[in-house]
């Protein structure tokens, strides 16, 4: 586990901050995620940081930076396909006992414009690399999300534009950008063990949030400072996939019948947490009916007649 940051460096000027103690505070603030190493690079018109917690080799170093200077990248996490993409994309290197750094292959991914490789990248990570010459960035998460990494985007006119990410939200208040807890999204984190994807809009320029897909890399350079057109019309789909995944979590544990008791009375151990969304009060209340309470508790099949179908 690692911690990595990332951001503009005029966007951090603009805001006041000197770019390179603000990326400093930021991976400082990281220590807890990777306490064998630190630091920090400029790269094009970005700046990177990583807080390192060496998992491939004690002497490694991030940010890893090509020789010559034009490619810099950070990574956080794993790539469990580590041997096979060596060996496309360094032959000779798989055969080697201990590995490179994992941070190497979105690199020189990235630097032979290897898209599929960057596609092929396996395990929990996140990633991001950055041509200096061009300016451009590659940034990249694993599909499940499991290695965090929070965008923060800028609104110009109707577009948005990209200016920073990190692993965690207190590395971006080093850099300017105060996320808001909301008591909701910690009650859902605690409950469920998830919640809602991303704090949202924190002003009216200024937004905190995900990857518009995950499992892929994502290109962003001068041709395309100003991205994610459609970023927003993805909301309302992954609304109600929030809201059919906080429905199902809702019903099983409204429903799940008290420690050693075989029926439940009709409202015990069925509060919607305060704040619920219109999603989960309309869940608990279905879910804690007098009807449905009856038909959820109903007495298991014995063994000798599991085979029968039971009841709903």
């Amino acid at each position: 586990m690692c911690g990595i940051v990332g951001a503009r460096g005029d966007w951090l000027r603009s805001r006041g901050l000197e770019p390179a103690a603000a990326i400093r505070a930021a991976v400082a603030s990281m220590r807890w995620r990777g306490a064998d190493g630190e630091g920090s690079v400029p790269a094009g018109g970005w700046w990177l940081g990583c807080a390192r917690l060496a998992i491939s080799g004690e002497h490694g170093a991030q940010p890893v930076v090509r020789r010559g200077g034009r490619f810099a990248g950070v990574l956080n996490g794993a790539v469990t396909n580590a041997r096979d993409l060596w060996r496309r994309l360094a032959p000779g290197v798989e055969r080697r006992r201990q590995l490179p750094n994992d941070a190497w292959l979105p690199l020189l991914a990235a630097e032979r414009g290897d898209v599929r490789s960057l596609a092929d990248l396996a395990g929990h990570h996140a990633y991001a690399v950055v041509d200096a010459q061009t300016d451009a960035l590659q940034l990249g998460q694993d599909r499940y999300g499991e290695k965090p990494l929070y965008c923060v985007t800028t609104q110009h006119g109707d577009r948005k534009r990209l200016v920073a990410f990190a692993s965690t939200l207190g590395a971006l208040r080093h850099l300017g950008v105060e996320v808001p807890l909301h008591i909701v999204d910690a009650a859902s984190w605690f409950r469920y063990g998830w919640a809602p994807d991303g704090p949202g809009w924190i002003t009216d320029a200024v937004r905190v949030g995900s990857l518009p897909e995950r499992g892929r890399p994502w290109t962003f350079g001068p041709e395309r400072e100003v991205c994610w057109q459609g970023l927003d019309s993805d909301a309302a789909p992954r609304r109600e996939a929030v809201a059919r995944a906080e429905e199902a979590a809702c019903a099983i544990t409204c429903t799940k019948p008290s420690r050693g008791a075989s029926t439940r009375r009709p409202g015990s151990a069925c509060r919607c947490p305060a704040g619920s969304t219109a999603a989960v009060s309309r869940c608990c209340s279905a879910s804690c009916s007098p009807a449905r309470l009856r038909s959820t508790s109903a007495p298991r099949a014995s063994p000798a007649t599991s085979a029968a179908p039971l009841a709903k």
